[in-house]
């Protein structure tokens, strides 16, 4: 374990997470200024664009803070330092201003940044003194104004999420209204100097300016208005157009069984239907060069990678990490590097590269109920494929009835590059291959 030596000064700085990346957000500081640390410890958490990340100790020794929680810096600039002594530790990370203060700061200094107070302390959360909070509901209860200590957190050990931070706001403006006795519900109250017929004479939209507004703020993270950014563009940008079709997964789930099987002998990860989608789709897509490529300006561009993205859902967002060439890569292999991705993501240590390069992306709402939707395609795609769900189903055969596994298919393409007939055969591909699962034996790897 390496320790700050005396007099040394370890930088922590903000980090280049991806090749596009040029600046980050400190979300929390998991520690506080001046405690002693140790190296490989979280210290903090940041968030770009895509992800959030939890930065750890470079080395054992006193954290310095230098930018305070909010703080939006280029990558590369120190955020705090590991110092070898306690008292080296000099002044604070700047303290934020909240309500009134924080416009006048605003106002007096255009372009400072002004972020709400800092986490309270309290004796829940992880035995520390530390309240366990989302980073997303931290910035939220920051930009609401919402005190941590009257949240009541609905998650493992009291964690905070989100919700309850909109709960609490909902709360604290319930309680600072003050209702007007003789009013009736449905009249409104005219103010000082106004006469009733002016207030009934008023628009809708006037009366509820008067009253405030009949809604709930949330503010947008960083995350949630990139992914707003990009379906808008996708739509304004692209010719799309949804083809639906079902397909026969009796003898894929029967596949599926036998290798899950095999699988938990060799103690390896579990065999999903959508490790059997991703490796479906990119030998399909091997024959179908023309659904892996994207129309980029005034050219076509044809990838020779096959990377799949696999739509992934978070409590704040949206994440697609990719599977690389993963029509040379066995079932086996999809499954382990998925779960792995998965896993990077869930604790916050998912590296912007990772979910980026897609030449094709795979969505999943079966487990949500839906059999087919209209997907948007991401940027510099041609095509994403929709996974609805699987449901059991009965049809007429020569023996009398049959009982059948279905599923909803949904592809959205491009069609400014594909035509409607070529799209068609491409997800007819990929129906045969669901139904004929053994098939895939043929494909060299």
């Amino acid at each position: 374990m390496s320790e700050a030596s005396e007099g040394a000064q370890i930088e922590v700085i903000m980090p280049r997470l991806g090749l596009t990346m040029q600046e980050g957000t400190v979300v929390q500081w998991v520690r506080h200024q001046g405690e002693r640390v140790n190296a490989g410890e979280i210290i903090c958490t940041i968030e770009t664009e895509k992800i959030t990340h939890e930065i750890e100790a470079p080395s054992s020794g006193y954290l310095q803070i230098l930018q305070p929680e909010g703080a939006t810096v280029a990558v590369g600039a120190v955020i705090a330092r590991i110092l070898a002594r306690q008292e080296e530790v000099t002044g604070e990370a700047a303290r934020p201003l909240s309500g009134r203060a924080a416009g006048q700061a605003q106002e007096q200094q255009p372009g400072a940044v002004v972020t709400a107070p800092p986490q309270q302390e309290t004796g829940s959360g992880d035995g520390r003194g530390r309240l366990e909070i989302s980073p997303v509901a931290l910035r939220m209860a920051q930009d609401l104004g919402v005190p941590l200590e009257r949240v009541q957190g609905s998650g493992p050990r009291g964690r905070i999420h989100k919700a309850d931070i909109l709960r609490a706001w909902q709360q604290l403006r319930s309680e600072s209204s003050q209702p007007v006795a003789t009013a009736s519900p449905s009249a409104p109250v005219a103010p000082a100097g106004a006469s009733t017929q002016d207030v009934a004479r008023r628009s809708p939209g006037e009366t509820e300016q008067a009253r405030g507004p009949a809604y709930d703020r949330e503010p947008l993270t960083p995350m949630r208005r990139r992914i707003a950014e990009h379906m808008l563009s996708s739509l304004q940008g692209t010719a799309q157009l949804t083809l639906m079709m079902e397909a026969d997964v009796t003898e894929a789930l029967r596949l599926r069984e036998e290798l899950q099987q095999e699988q938990q002998r060799l103690g390896g990860t579990a065999i999903t239907i959508t490790h059997l989608l991703i490796k479906i789709a990119a030998c399909a897509l091997r024959e179908h060069r023309r659904l892996n490529a994207a129309l980029v300006g005034d050219e076509i561009r044809l990838y020779r990678e096959i990377n799949i993205g696999v739509a992934t859902a978070l409590e704040d967002g949206l994440l697609v990490p990719v599977i690389r060439e993963a029509d040379r890569k066995s079932l086996a292999e999809i499954s382990a590097e998925l779960q792995a991705l998965a896993e990077q993501a869930r604790r916050g240590r998912l590296l912007p590269d990772a979910l980026t390069g897609a030449t094709f992306t795979l969505t999943n709402l079966g487990a949500q109920g839906v059999d087919y939707f209209t997907p948007i395609l991401p940027r510099e795609q041609g095509a994403v494929l929709g996974v609805g769900r699987i449901c059991e189903q009965v049809r007429a055969s020569a023996d009398g009835f049959q009982r059948y596994s279905r599923l909803g298919l949904s592809l959205t393409f491009d069609h400014r590059l594909i035509d409607g007939e070529p799209a068609a055969r491409f997800l007819a591909r990929i129906k045969y291959l669901l139904e004929h699962p053994a098939t895939l034996l043929l494909s060299a790897h």
